[in-house]
């Protein structure tokens, strides 16, 4: 508990901290700087969209894809494993569920009178 207490102090109390030690970008001051700031901004951005993309988007998806893929395999490998008992049973309950039908339907009774043999 007191592992969880600390991460959570220092999560919010310290980490932030580091935002602050980054440099803020120069405020432009005339509007020709404010032009040439946002021409290189704007020309910028789909360079870096598509690096973060390919090295980070990317990445976690071929993991996660490959992840999936393992735990697919071993899954049907299970599966095709337990088959014939999972249909052994399957028509055992198939045969159990045909046994129990006519002893729970009371054709002769009709539904009101077997709500009120609930209340009772």
């Amino acid at each position: 508990m007191r592992k969880y207490v600390f991460l959570l102090i220092f999560a919010t109390v310290f980490l932030p901290q580091f935002s602050f030690a980054q440099e803020l970008p120069k405020i432009p001051s005339t509007v020709d700087e404010g032009k040439t700031f946002g021409i290189s901004m704007i020309t910028q951005f789909p360079s870096a969209a598509l690096k973060a993309w390919k090295e980070q988007a990317m990445f976690v998806f071929r993991t996660m894809w490959g992840m999936s893929q393992n735990l697919l395999k071993t899954a049907w490998k299970e599966l095709e494993k337990r088959k014939p008992n999972i249909k052994k049973e399957f028509q055992e309950e198939k045969e159990e569920i045909k046994a129990d039908i006519p002893d729970t339907l009371d054709t002769g009774r009709s539904l009101w009178e077997r709500f009120k043999e609930l209340l009772e």
